[in-house]
């Protein structure tokens, strides 16, 4: 009976781990470029009291349950029609790369960008920001700039050129964006605030193209993309989560209870 008690207990805290993860894609069902999370379970170890031989199949009892993997499902989401030129979203395969106040380069799917100034007075530069402060880069880690005293507009096509309108109304063309690839998605590492990290040895390294190449998305000026959380689901699965916590309750409380008997026995 201790014995299940103790798968019990693990079957409590994987259910936990389980609810907490599918609180919180709940949670972020209305965050730009949020990517869901699913979870696995697998058996912790196993007690082989005999192990399988000829002419028997053993008898080998499990010593529980444990959260196998939680991992991010990177399929697109719903693009929402923003008509603001900073917002971009990519329509398939593909990270925006960003570069931080330290120069440290990040990775997101969230386009909420905005053109920011440089700082000085007057502005030399404005920049493509997203809300942590981070610049948008051309895939080659530089910032994206525009002259601040001559941009009055711009415009990104779908495979990532960039034209600018400046001040006499001239369409000048100022590069391209490129967004990165990884063979392994799953493996990048999640920072928060929308940004992965990469991990070489788990995701790959980043590989650069432009958008509408080979295994890179378009994108869309004036979208943004929306979180890929099926709420059907998560709700279909907080039911059965709470159901496998509420049996794993039991079992424990019924183990306590055939204890208490044994306890009586000696009275």
């Amino acid at each position: 009976m201790i014995g299940s008690m103790y798968d019990g207990v693990s079957g409590l805290m994987a259910h936990q781990q389980r609810m907490d993860v599918i609180g919180n894609d709940i949670a972020n069902v209305n965050t730009v470029g949020y990517k869901e999370s699913d979870v696995t379970f697998k058996e912790q170890l196993v007690n082989v009291i005999q192990s399988p031989a000829s002419r028997t199949i053993g008898k080998q009892v499990g010593m529980g349950v444990m959260v196998g993997s939680i991992s991010r499902n990177f399929k697109d989401g719903v693009l929402i029609e923003t008509q603001r030129s900073g917002n971009l979203a990519i329509g398939g395969d593909g990270f925006f790369e960003v570069v931080d106040a330290g120069g440290n380069l990040h990775y997101t799917r969230a386009g909420d960008f905005q053109l920011v100034t440089d700082g000085n007075n007057p502005p030399a530069d404005l920049y493509l920001a997203n809300s942590n402060g981070n610049y948008l880069t051309d895939g080659a880690g530089a910032p994206i700039t525009f002259p601040a005293d001559d941009t009055v507009d711009f415009s990104i096509a779908i495979d990532g050129s960039i034209t600018r309108t400046d001040a006499l109304g001239q369409k000048i063309a100022m590069g391209q964006i490129q967004t990165a690839f990884f063979d392994n998605p799953g493996g990048l590492l999640s920072m928060g605030n929308n940004l992965y990290d990469e991990v070489p040895e788990a995701s790959g390294v980043a590989q650069f193209g432009f958008p509408g190449a080979a295994g890179h998305g378009e994108l869309y000026q004036g979208y943004l993309e929306n979180s890929n959380v099926d709420l059907a689901r998560e709700f279909t699965d907080m039911i059965i989560t709470q159901r496998g916590f509420q049996a794993n309750s039991r079992s424990i409380t019924t183990g306590d209870e055939m204890l208490q008997e044994i306890m009586a026995l000696k009275r």
